[in-house]
C-alpha cells in the first residue's frame, strides 16, 4: 500500500492524516457510483465553475498532441456524467493550474483566441490527481494508453502501489495494468509513436512479441509509412519471429473443423438426391482411386429420357455404385 493510504471495505482506498485521523474516500473500485478523490465525480460537475486564464493552465507532459482529428473526436454523450463537457477540470499547482480533464475544450479555446474559460478548480495531492486523471480523462477519451501506463508506472514507484491495488482502485483487474505497464518496454520512438496516435496500442503489443529492438523499430517505421492495419502489423511480426499470428491461429482452427472429408462428400450427395426430386434426369457417379474421391453429376439440358452413359462409362459407374451411393 502507499505512504499513508489504507484499503478499507470492498476494496475502498482511504487516505489518512499524519495523525491516523480524518480518513477520505480516495477511490471507489466498482466506479459505479462514480467516486474518485475525495469527492464523487458527479460532485465535480456539480460545482459552480469560474473562469480562468488559459495561459496559466499546463497540460501534462504525456497528453496527446493537438490535432484536428483529436479536438474533432469530442461528441455529445460521449462522457459518463452530465455536465462534463464545455468545463475543464484543474487543480492547483505550483504556478497556475494543471489540467486534469477537458483537453479537447482546452485546445479547441486556445485555437479560437479564447483568453478564459469555465474551470471546477480542486485542491489536491499529487496521487489523488493522477487517479482523477485516469477516471475523468478516460471518460472524455481523453487519455491515450502511453499517459495511463506512465500513470500506473508512477503510483507503483512513487507511490508504492501494487498492481493489484490500482486495480482495485479504479475498476480494472490487474492483467490490464500489467499489459498498459509493458508498453514503456518498447523504444522511446515507438513509445511517441503510440503517445501521438501514429500507431495503436494493439500494433504496439505486436511490436512486444519481438525481442530484437532494430527489428521492432524496422516494423514500427513500416508500420507508420505503410499505414498498416492492426492484423497487418500482427502478420508482420509473426513472419518475421516465425510465430503464428492472432490471424493465422483462428484460420488454422476454422480448418480444423471442417477437415473431415465426409461432411462435403455427404453435402454433394444431398444436392444430387435434390435434383432428382425436382424431376431433372441426371447420372452421378462415385469414385475412389489411387488416393482421390471423384464425384461426377451429368445433367440433361433436353429433357431426354436419358444423359446417355452413366459417368465414366459403365465400368466406372458399376465400380462407384452410381446413384446406388446417393
Amino acid at each position: 500500500m502507499w505512504p499513508g493510504v489504507v484499503l478499507g471495505s470492498e476494496g475502498t482506498a482511504w487516505r489518512c492524516g499524519p495523525e491516523g485521523g480524518g480518513k477520505r474516500l480516495l477511490a471507489n473500485p466498482s466506479m459505479g457510483d462514480g467516486t474518485v478523490g475525495r469527492i464523487a465525480v458527479r460532485e465535480i460537475y456539480a460545482r459552480k465553475p469560474v473562469d480562468i486564464p488559459l495561459r496559466s493552465v499546463r497540460r501534462r507532459e504525456d497528453s496527446v498532441p493537438p490535432s484536428e482529428a483529436f479536438m474533432r473526436e469530442r461528441a455529445a454523450g460521449e462522457g459518463l456524467f452530465a455536465g462534463d463537457e464545455g468545463v475543464l477540470v484543474v487543480r492547483r499547482a505550483s504556478e497556475g493550474y494543471e489540467l486534469l480533464a477537458g483537453d479537447r475544450d482546452f485546445l479547441r479555446w486556445a485555437a479560437a483566441g479564447k483568453e478564459t474559460g469555465p474551470a471546477v478548480v480542486l485542491e489536491l495531492e499529487d496521487v489523488e490527481a493522477l487517479f482523477v486523471r485516469l477516471v475523468l480523462a478516460s471518460n472524455r477519451r481523453e487519455l491515450n494508453p502511453l499517459e495511463e501506463a506512465r500513470i500506473y508506472q508512477r503510483l507503483t514507484a512513487e507511490f508504492g502501489m501494487s498492481q493489484d491495488e490500482i486495480g482495485a482502485a479504479i475498476g480494472k483487474v490487474q492483467s490490464t495494468i500489467a499489459n498498459k505497464l509493458r508498453l514503456l518496454k518498447l523504444e522511446g520512438e515507438i513509445q511517441e509513436g503510440i503517445r501521438t496516435g501514429r500507431i495503436g496500442e494493439r500494433h504496439a503489443r505486436a511490436l512486444l512479441r519481438l525481442e530484437d529492438s532494430e527489428l521492432r523499430l524496422k516494423l514500427y517505421r513500416e508500420c507508420v509509412r505503410k499505414n498498416w492495419s492492426a492484423e497487418e502489423m500482427e502478420l508482420a511480426v509473426a513472419l518475421k519471429a516465425g510465430i503464428r499470428s492472432p490471424l493465422q491461429a483462428k484460420s488454422r482452427r476454422r480448418v480444423g473443423v471442417y477437415r473431415d472429408l465426409r461432411i462435403f462428400q455427404n453435402s454433394l450427395r444431398q444436392i444430387a438426391r435434390e435434383m432428382l426430386r425436382a424431376g431433372l434426369r441426371c447420372e452421378v457417379a462415385e469414385e475412389e482411386s489411387g488416393g482421390t474421391w471423384v464425384f461426377r453429376v451429368a445433367v440433361s439440358l433436353e429433357g431426354k429420357e436419358s444423359c446417355g452413359k452413366r459417368l465414366g462409362g459403365e465400368g466406372e459407374a458399376g465400380q462407384a455404385g452410381g446413384l446406388g451411393k446417393i
